[in-house]
């Protein structure tokens, strides 16, 4: 079935308001990452099924994007809010330094 010019650019419409609604929630998403700090010893770690972590701080959940899977429970995390910098300590010594 061949679609006419009007289908088509509905279509095309579409598709762009889609993309333009993924770039929106990518960088809030970015930013809400950029914004959080938290400074604590990790209780637990769970993963996404991309495998990004996240990591319970002072009963609270964190998304760490960058660490690859490094860090462990008991170690010390810290970053400041609006940076993309998380240190990671253990044993009281800094060990990584991540950015991303």
């Amino acid at each position: 079935m061949e679609r006419t010019a009007g289908e088509r650019g509905c279509l095309i419409s579409l598709l762009a308001v889609f993309l333009l609604l993924l770039f929106i929630w990518n960088r809030c998403s970015r930013k809400e990452l950029i914004n959080q700090k938290f400074s604590g010893i990790v209780k637990s770690i769970e993963y996404s099924s991309k495998r990004t972590p996240s990591v319970e701080i002072k009963g609270q959940m964190y998304v760490i994007p960058s660490v690859e899977g490094d860090v462990l429970v008991g170690d010390s995390l810290v970053k400041k809010a609006n940076t993309t910098v998380i240190y990671q300590y253990r044993n009281g010594k800094l060990i990584k330094k991540y950015s991303w």
